[in-house]
C-alpha cells in the first residue's frame, strides 16, 4: 500500500464529522469519536516523523 501525500477533506454536517479520504473513502464520526481519532492520528504522525532517518545538511 502506498502512503497518500495529500490530506483528507473534513467537514461538519449537522452533528457529525465527515472525512472524505483518498480513493473515495468516506467516513462519518460523532464529534467525540472524531476528536479521539484526530488525537490518535496526530500522535502517530509525530511518531512517523521521528522515525524518519536523520539527514545531515550539507
Amino acid at each position: 500500500m502506498k502512503a497518500h501525500d495529500k490530506p483528507a477533506e473534513v467537514e461538519q454536517v449537522a452533528d457529525e464529522v465527515l472525512i472524505d479520504g483518498p480513493d473515495g473513502a468516506v467516513s462519518s464520526f460523532t464529534p467525540e469519536a472524531a476528536l479521539q481519532t484526530a488525537n490518535r492520528i496526530e500522535q502517530a504522525a509525530v511518531d512517523a516523523l521521528l522515525a524518519r532517518p536523520w539527514v545531515e545538511a550539507d
